[in-house]
């Protein structure tokens, strides 16, 4: 749903976990608008750090999310770093099987 300018989240991605622990369950919204906030990142050289990012990038990319997807109440840490990570490994893991002679690309 749109409001303001930019997608309101409902509270229905997240469950209770654990000791009174929110684990988040990411959206395929959401992790567009992260990969999109990382590409409009890197393309700004303020931001770019040797082959990384500088260190306050995640708190940038935390405010990014909260503009365009309104309440969708996503932190820099443990949220956003943790699925960084995740989609690394997923994309590494890609990589390495299309690598491999019987894998081909379409």
């Amino acid at each position: 749903m749109w409001e303001n300018g930019g997608l309101k989240m409902s509270a229905a991605s997240s469950a209770k976990r654990g000791k009174g622990q929110q684990k988040h369950y990411w959206t395929t919204t959401e992790d567009t608008i992260l990969v999109e906030s990382l590409l409009e990142l890197h393309s700004d050289p303020t931001w770019r750090a040797d082959t990384s990012f500088k260190n306050s990038y995640l708190g940038k990319i935390e405010a990014m999310m909260e503009a365009k997807l309104l309440g969708c109440g996503l932190k820099a840490s443990p949220h956003i770093e943790s699925r960084i990570k995740t989609l690394k490994e997923k994309y590494f893991a890609l990589t390495e099987l299309l690598a491999l002679s019987g894998m081909k690309r379409k």
